[in-house]
């Protein structure tokens, strides 16, 4: 005989109500769903039955997505990906084109789990000073070739270096579309950081490119990927990588 579970204790349109309510309130436990519930209808559940109830409801227990504190507005993403849809199409057949971004992780390890012996324990040696690891990077998303290099500095010097190992990696192209996001140390010395002859740097990016859209740092899950090796592994994993 097939299990068939109890019949929920509100009515269909009091389950209408709850489910409106939270998809604009969102509540840290089930427990806080139970005293809504119970002073809005007199209806008394348990944690457990309220987490029931949320599933059948489809409601996950899961943490909010965090949004960047400044949005871009849709007609100007919209604007950048049909410029860049353009350049693709008009560009020569060699002409490269490059994301570039740069990262800034923190120089202390963060622990996570690991199969360690029971009763024992396994020490992790933190780093002293408050030093940080300068990471600017440039992928070519056709060819998910990545070119990165370590500086203690981010600024128009060390992006010119990236400039150069851009163009030792890629001799061959006639020209290096290089687009960027609006950090300072891209923009305040675009012309410093700029080579006339073998790479465009590409005005959209300073203009249409906000510093946290999403669709113009596609160069960002390399630097999440780094940054996860870099912080997950023992302190010194970040040497062997320069």
């Amino acid at each position: 005989m097939s299990y068939v579970g109890s019949e929920a204790l509100l009515n269909a349109e009091q389950l209408r109500t709850l489910d409106e309510h939270l998809q604009t309130q969102v509540y840290p436990t089930s427990a806080d769903v139970v005293r809504y519930v119970e002073q809005h209808w007199c209806v008394r559940y348990t944690p457990s039955g309220m987490s029931a109830l949320l599933h059948r409801l489809g409601y996950v227990y899961k943490q909010p997505k965090l949004q960047p504190g400044k949005h871009t507005r849709v007609e100007t993403q919209e604007a950048f990906i049909a410029k860049y849809h353009d350049l693709k199409d008009t560009k020569a057949e060699a002409d490269v084109i490059v994301f570039m971004d740069a990262m800034h992780p923190q120089h202390n390890p963060v622990l996570g789990c690991g199969w360690i012996k029971r009763g024992k324990t396994q020490p992790i040696q933190s780093n002293t000073g408050r030093q940080r690891l300068n990471t600017n990077g440039a992928i070519n998303i056709a060819t998910l070739q990545l070119e990165y290099r370590f500086d203690d500095t981010i600024d128009a010097v060390s992006t010119t270096a990236l400039f150069d190992q851009l163009q030792e990696a890629n001799p061959s192209a006639p020209r290096i579309i290089v687009i960027c996001d609006n950090a300072r140390y891209y923009k305040s010395k675009a012309k410093e950081c700029r080579r006339a002859r073998d790479t465009f740097w590409d005005s959209m990016s300073q203009n249409d490119c906000a510093r946290r859209q999403p669709v113009c740092a596609p160069v960002r899950p390399a630097s999440v990927a780094l940054r996860r090796h870099l912080a997950r592994s023992m302190p010194a994993a970040h040497h062997s990588l320069k």
